[in-house]
C-alpha cells in the first residue's frame, strides 16, 4: 500500500528451503527488524555509514548484515586484503538489502559497506542466504 511522505517501514525476510528449514533475516525478527523511510525527495548526498555490522562464518559462507541507513536505497560492497589501501577498488556487489553473503575464498580479508542513493543496476549479484 502508498504509504505517506516520512513514514518508516518496518520489515523482515523470512525464507524456508525444501526440507523446511526455516531463517529468518535480521535473526532477530519479528523484535528487531530492518527499515527504510519514505521521503518526499531525494535524500542528500553524504548518507551515513552503517552501523551495528555483523560478521558471521557459516558453511564456508562469510556473512554481513547491519542495521539500514536512513535514505539509502542501495549498498555497495567492497573488499581487499589490505584495510589501509587507498583505493579499494570496484565494488564486488551491490545489494538492496543490509546484507551480503560470498563463499570464503581466502584466510584474511576486509570488507567495506558503502550506503548508495543510486538505484540498483539490471545485473544484481545475490548471494546465498544462510539455513
Amino acid at each position: 500500500p502508498m504509504q505517506e511522505t516520512e513514514t518508516a517501514v518496518h520489515y523482515y525476510i523470512q525464507a524456508a528451503d525444501e526440507s523446511g528449514r526455516l531463517e529468518t533475516l535480521p535473526r532477530t525478527a519479528p523484535v528487531a527488524t530492518y527499515s527504510f523511510t519514505i521521503f518526499a525527495e531525494e535524500p542528500p548526498d553524504g548518507l551515513l555509514p552503517p552501523d551495528n555490522v555483523i560478521i558471521s562464518i557459516t558453511e564456508g559462507y562469510i556473512y554481513l548484515e547491519w542495521d539500514a541507513v536512513a535514505g539509502a536505497i542501495s549498498y555497495k560492497i567492497y573488499a581487499t586484503d589490505d584495510p589501509y589501501a587507498e583505493d579499494w577498488g570496484t565494488e564486488i556487489a551491490i545489494v538492496a538489502i543490509p546484507a551480503f553473503s560470498e563463499p570464503v575464498s581466502v584466510m584474511r580479508k576486509f570488507y567495506r559497506i558503502v550506503a548508495s542513493t543510486e538505484s540498483l543496476p539490471t545485473r544484481i549479484r545475490i548471494g546465498r542466504m544462510p539455513r
